[in-house]
């Protein structure tokens, strides 16, 4: 959440702005990011659990959060 919270505060007049897009559309794609979450935290915390890896899984999410904000 760290990563992408910045981008949240901005993200409704970026939408607005830059893709022209109405102030609902605007709010519904801002909101994906919350969805998103609440659908694959579950899966990915089963996945975690599963495999055991926990150390391996967080190395993993902090390297594609370094190479997505690159």
């Amino acid at each position: 959440y760290v990563a992408i919270f910045p981008f949240i505060a901005a993200a409704q007049l970026l939408f607005e702005s830059k893709y022209d897009l109405s102030p609902a559309w605007s709010n519904a794609c801002n909101s994906l990011v919350y969805f998103m979450s609440a659908i694959l935290s579950p899966l990915l915390g089963y996945a975690v659990d599963k495999t055991g890896r926990n150390l391996y899984w967080l190395m993993g999410s902090i390297t594609t959060t370094i190479i997505a904000h690159a």
